[in-house]
């Protein structure tokens, strides 16, 4: 979303600037670009230059002085506003974002030149001979400005592409392969091929061909299929969701600029769909502002946890959130039996606000299980589940039959629904994996 101000006064501006996560750009009387920045909140984050002096020191009254226009990015994630900044610093070359790193250097993602590479958040000397002789050992990807947000993006990505990060590799199986974020070089739990493979991938999300990654990550997808490799094939489609996820709706620098229509609110057009969608099954459903969904987590019956999330106007409401530890014993995984569990626990809540719709995890199973415990506490909620096979709803229609309703990939309503349906899977594996660790402190002790 490229938004221009083109009101001459600056504190105008900045009033009409949104709240949301973004990217902003200090412009002179030419329209040349002074500095980029992201913001979480942007409204904030650009109003403190005028406040709080602490930002570019004694250059910093000139570089006010100069900026005469503010244009901004509204994007949908963390992510994407890295991502957005990098590409812009690199494009433009900002006068006041180098004066700004006190004679540091950007940070930039590396993946060394090895079979077994590792990966980290290092620094590129400028000195041209000195930083030849640096990309001779590994690739660079960059540049970021902020520490603290590109090793923040580091870790969501690992979760999908479970990379090594140790500079020497360790004979035994380390922490990170403990938890899933490592795919064990440690201990030759991976073959180099596989581990190659692994990091290529990362590299083309890195160097923004995502189409081509997703691409390659759908062939192998349906090959494992065919072959009857379900569960790797099942790996495959949540990584080819989780980056999808992550990188929703990012565009390049160009198109921003180039594209004023991506001013449409997505989020609307993705709700407004869902409702057209559902409708016919749940007469009722007027609106879909508020939708919860449900993920359950376990291992092999054990320390079993579900998890809500809560997205209001299709973005995320996280202060919602919920963990529940589930308190069903089972020597066997039983998801359906689980979720009973937690939908009644969340009913019983009616201090939380209901959601206009209810999205679980799962199949027919699930769905049934969800719709026992709605019953149980006397309401009528619209509840659909995300099947994970062929992205499929399934849902019991106002004549009580089992219906199944299949999205087209492009759908944006599918889009919203992949979103909340990994969001919540995100959040149920974190507390999870909390749980482990301390099972395994517990045990070690």
């Amino acid at each position: 979303m490229l938004k221009s101000q083109k009101n001459p006064s600056l504190p105008s501006q900045i009033k009409n600037l949104p709240t949301k996560i973004g990217v902003y750009l200090f412009q002179d009387h030419v329209g040349k670009i002074l500095y980029v920045g992201k913001a979480l909140k942007l409204r904030p984050r650009v109003s403190s230059y005028f406040t709080d002096r602490s930002h570019l020191g004694p250059l910093l009254p000139k570089f006010l002085s100069e900026i005469k226009k503010i244009t901004y990015f509204v994007v949908e994630s963390e992510v994407e506003a890295l991502l957005l900044e990098a590409n812009l610093i690199k494009k433009y070359q900002p006068f006041y974002n180098s004066q700004s790193k006190d004679d540091k250097s950007f940070l930039y993602i590396k993946i060394t030149k090895e079979d077994y590479s590792h990966v980290a958040v290092d620094r590129l000397p400028k000195n041209p001979v000195q930083r030849k002789q640096k990309e001779k050992t590994a690739y660079y990807f960059g540049p970021y400005p902020s520490a603290k947000t590109v090793k923040r993006t580091l870790k969501r990505l690992r979760r999908i592409f479970p990379y090594c990060s140790a500079r020497k590799i360790p004979s035994k199986p380390c922490f990170y392969y403990g938890i899933g974020l490592c795919l064990g070089p440690c201990g030759n739990f991976v073959s180099k091929n596989e581990y190659r493979t692994m990091i290529n991938h990362l590299k083309l999300l890195l160097s923004g061909k995502k189409t081509k990654l997703l691409r390659e990550l759908e062939r192998d997808m349906q090959a494992k299929s065919k072959e009857k490799q379900y569960e790797t094939a099942a790996m495959l489609r949540d990584q080819i969701n989780q980056i999808k996820f992550l990188t929703s709706a990012y565009h390049l620098p160009e198109e921003y600029l180039k594209f004023p229509e991506l001013v449409l609110d997505q989020h609307l057009k993705e709700s407004g769909e869902l409702r057209e969608i559902l409708k016919p099954y749940f007469p009722k459903l007027d609106e879909v502002k508020k939708i919860e969904a449900f993920d359950i987590s376990n291992l092999g019956g054990r320390l079993a946890t579900g998890s809500m999330v809560v997205f209001v106007d299709g973005e995320t409401e996280k202060n919602a959130y919920r963990h529940f530890r589930i308190r069903l014993k089972k020597d066997k995984p039983d998801d359906p039996a689980m979720m009973y569990e937690v939908i009644t626990r969340r009913l019983k809540h009616t201090e939380w606000d209901f959601p206009q719709l209810i999205l679980v995890d799962g199949g027919k199973s699930q769905v049934a299980a969800s719709l026992k415990a709605l019953k149980g506490a006397k309401t009528d909620i619209p509840l659909v589940g995300l099947a994970k096979r062929e992205e499929r709803l399934i849902l019991k229609d106002y004549h009580h039959s089992f219906v199944t309703v299949k999205l087209p990939a492009d759908s944006k309503a599918l889009n919203l629904l992949l979103r909340l349906r990994d969001e919540s899977h995100r959040f149920a594996i974190s507390y999870h994996k909390k749980l482990r660790l301390r099972d395994f402190f517990d045990k070690v002790k």
